[in-house]
């Protein structure tokens, strides 16, 4: 039995893997951090408007993989 539950889902999240990015393609991307990207997604954090404003545009950007 796993006694921690699994971390709830966010919009980075969903919208990430919706693209088929990973983790590091989107730190990359925005800019943004490894650990306070998965701080973010794990929802331990909110960004700031500044990160905020990365990862939208760097979602944006994103091409969807197939």
């Amino acid at each position: 039995m796993n006694p921690r539950p699994n971390p709830r889902r966010t919009v980075w999240t969903t919208r990430r893997e919706a693209l088929g990015m990973t983790q590091e393609e989107l730190s990359i991307g925005s800019l943004v951090g490894i650990t306070r990207l998965k701080a973010i997604e794990s929802a331990r954090s909110e960004p700031t408007p500044t990160e905020h404003a990365s990862l939208e545009r760097a979602l944006d950007q994103a091409p969807p993989r197939r």
